[in-house]
């Protein structure tokens, strides 16, 4: 619209000039030596403007005639362009499905078409490498990325992967720190720094990445919290091996701050406090955790804890038993404590009492088998046979159970042998989840370097 307009705004302006020169005709004289010449004004005006226009006419053909070379180029170079991006789109999808002979054959092709390029088809050739296996040749390819700013963070994360898969640990650390710096906030290269802060036991460390892993939303707040309990407690149990437990109390103390009924560590408390002839203090550390969620962990200590007049005393050590059932009534772990002591100590009617609760509250596998233990007491074989029919078919047990692994251990830690950090849960056995890694590392590279 706007174009239309201003050529009208041309076309009007040329019209008014031709009807002015008309209206006003008047002739310019030219002299030569003896030649004169009388030339209407319009017809010089119209000359001038004619020389004028064939001269831009003959200026236009000579650039048209002087750059056909370099229109011939750039034609040329796009074709190849073309070519060698068409190249890099089928060598990274053959990367992707694992192609190697085609991925190798894509790359060169990439190579060819776009031999000034630093980017992609340096990607696409270090890509093709590492499907070969020649690490080397990767690993220099993945560096020479790094000397472009453009593509120095995919150099960067194809030499971390490198380093993971060689277990290279620090290695693997310096260079996400290194991604890290290049994107502060994206939450994978986060979460990956922390992971590998984690299998570094650098706890100092994994600590401040890990506040960083909850502004970014990299990790939520409930996650966040359990992990940071779990690195209390790491920190904890490194001290009781060096037999430093002032140092190791003063980070159990933080971690039940942060959970207070979180059973490894009211266990660790109460075990320090009772090395240390603190009974009292030991025992606040058990209820505080049984108060929220009593845990069967717990009663070997809870034992070890009665008063010494309450020993040999039946009555009073119900009563000691009682007490966790004050604590959280609504517990089948309490109940059963009770019904325990009670078996063991021959009061059958309060047993079965405490028994009939726990079994209103949650039956279970080791619910049927106290009911076993005492009608067999009593000498009810076929009831207790009964009951233990019953244990089988009633949900399993649950054990601290690894969800990276599925092994079972008898007590929570914080790291397994295998290097996972707080995936031991108390839930049942056989249930696994993806690694943080498996889920922060895609198994196919290609697709993780293209994010």
């Amino acid at each position: 619209m706007l174009r239309s307009l201003l050529f009208a705004i041309k076309i009007g302006i040329f019209v008014a000039a031709a009807i002015l020169v008309v209206q006003y005709p008047g002739s310019i004289e030219v002299k030569w030596q003896n030649y004169r010449a009388n030339v209407h004004t319009g017809v010089v005006i119209f000359t001038v403007l004619f020389a004028l226009a064939f001269v831009l006419f003959l200026h236009r053909v000579y650039l048209f005639l002087t750059n056909i070379p370099q229109a011939l180029k750039d034609r040329r170079t796009r074709k190849q362009n073309l070519l060698g991006w068409r190249s890099l789109t089928r060598g990274l999808s053959a990367v992707a499905a694992g192609d190697i002979e085609a991925a190798d054959k894509q790359a060169q092709k990439a190579r060819q078409y776009l031999p000034k390029d630093q980017g992609l088809s340096l990607l696409l050739e270090a890509q093709a490498a590492r499907l070969k296996g020649h690490e080397d040749e990767a690993a220099a390819l993945f560096r020479k990325l790094t000397d472009n700013k453009d593509t120095a963070f995919l150099g960067v994360r194809g030499m971390l992967v490198n380093a993971l898969e060689r277990g290279d640990q620090a290695q693997a650390l310096t260079l996400a720190r290194q991604g890290l710096d290049m994107h502060p906030r994206q939450g994978w290269i986060i979460k990956m720094v922390y992971d590998l802060e984690l299998s570094a036991r650098d706890w100092d460390h994994a600590e401040r990445t890990l506040r960083r892993a909850e502004r970014y939303n990299a990790i939520d707040k409930e996650a966040a919290r359990n992990d940071r309990v779990a690195m209390l407690v790491a920190q904890a149990d490194e001290a009781s091996d060096k037999g430093d437990n002032v140092t190791a109390l003063k980070y159990l103390k933080q971690a039940q701050a942060l959970d207070e009924g979180f059973t490894p560590v009211a266990e660790r408390l109460a075990r320090i406090y009772w090395s240390r002839n603190n009974k009292r203090g030991a025992i606040a550390a058990i209820e505080k955790a049984w108060r929220t969620q009593p845990h069967t962990d717990l009663l070997p200590l809870w034992e070890k804890l009665a008063p010494d007049n309450e020993i040999k005393n039946s009555g009073k050590r119900m009563k000691w038993y009682e007490r966790l059932v004050a604590l959280n009534p609504e517990s089948d772990e309490s109940q059963m404590a009770a019904a325990g002591e009670a078996i063991n100590q021959a009061l059958w009617g309060e047993a079965r009492q405490y028994l009939k609760m726990a079994e209103q509250i949650r039956p279970s596998a080791r619910l049927y088998r106290l009911w076993s233990l005492a009608e067999d007491k009593q000498g009810h074989e076929d009831s207790a046979r009964s009951y233990l029919e019953k244990a089988e078919n009633a949900p399993i047990d649950k054990v601290w159970a690894c969800q990276e692994s599925g092994q079972v251990f008898e007590r929570w830690i914080p790291v397994t042998p295998q290097g996972h950090f707080n995936t031991i849960i108390w839930g049942y056995p056989g249930v696994r989840r993806a690694s943080a890694m498996q889920q922060l590392m895609p198994q196919n590279e290609l697709m993780m370097l293209a994010k």
